[in-house]
């Protein structure tokens, strides 16, 4: 797997929003240590799925800057919350989320509902957890023992379309073409 990094420019091939030298500056240094001891192929496959994670889980504020662009940011008509300022390129805070993501993914209990790409072996088949989204009531309220879900939130906040999600049964289908 080849990594992209998206700079800002709206790359149609970009496929992550960080690269090893942001974390290496970002993690902590128990981090640190589980992150040298993995391969380049599945450091790559961490950022790429960080992002992956990232970009499914939040509805962003602003339009895709280009339709062809491999990841949803950069994006026009976004500004910073609470100000007037046109956001441009990737924000800082989608990069630390996209960290702090790639922290769950190589911990010794990344949480259940994200992707498992740590494994020794190839996976053959793979269940996964459904999603849901629970939003609070107040803006940056957090409860005793907030979980990883709700850091990301509180990181990325004003940069997602918030309010409440619509009632829906829980499973969802979307017509998938193989080319």
């Amino acid at each position: 797997m080849t990594l992209v990094k998206e700079t800002g420019e709206g790359f149609e091939n970009a496929n992550s929003y960080i690269d090893g030298a942001y974390l290496d500056g970002y993690f902590s240094a128990a981090n640190k240590e589980r992150w040298g001891k993995l391969s380049q192929d599945k450091q790559d496959e961490v950022l790429v799925s960080a992002t992956q994670f990232i970009d499914l889980s939040y509805k962003w504020i602003g339009s895709r800057k280009s339709h062809e662009q491999g990841l949803h940011w950069p994006r026009t008509d976004a500004c910073y919350p609470d100000t007037e300022q046109l956001i441009e390129g990737v924000p800082k805070a989608v990069r630390k989320a996209a960290a702090e993501t790639a922290a769950m993914l190589i911990s010794d209990d990344p949480p259940e509902s994200l992707f498992r790409v740590i494994q020794e072996e190839r996976v053959r088949s793979e269940k996964m957890a459904v999603f849901a989204t629970e939003y609070f009531e107040e803006k940056n309220e957090m409860p005793e023992g907030g979980t990883a879900y709700t850091m990301l939130n509180m990181i990325l906040d004003g940069l997602y379309q918030s309010g409440k999600p619509q009632k829906t049964s829980g499973l969802q289908t979307a017509k998938v073409v193989r080319i």
